[in-house]
């Protein structure tokens, strides 16, 4: 069973943060709402400091900061402001998609 511990989005994408039960690794799904490209951010450090959180990924950086979160992605600095939400319909069959996925890997 998959586990989703945040949800951030705006316009244009959805950053997702989730679990499966049995595994405590978390993974971060990045989603481009424009294209449709669905692809896993890898973490590489973060850091937990007052009441801010920031994640260091291979394709950016996310500050997250009570129910908002700013996103800056590495390659074109592109900077994304966006809000914790529930997942909605379509985001939730990309996650069962991943799902899918990473039980096949295993």
């Amino acid at each position: 069973m998959i586990k989703i511990h945040s949800c951030f989005e705006d316009d244009t994408m959805v950053i997702i943060e989730l679990s499966k039960d049995e595994d405590n690794n978390h993974h971060w799904l990045h989603y481009v709402k424009i294209t449709g490209e669905f692809v896993r951010l890898w973490l590489r450090n973060r850091d937990f400091a007052n009441d801010v959180a920031e994640y260091y990924f291979e394709q950016g950086f996310l500050k997250v900061r009570d129910n908002t979160a700013v996103f800056i992605e590495k390659f074109n600095f592109q900077q994304h402001t966006l809000r914790k939400l529930p997942p909605g319909v379509k985001i939730l069959s990309l996650i069962e998609t991943y799902a899918g996925k990473m039980s096949s890997q295993v």
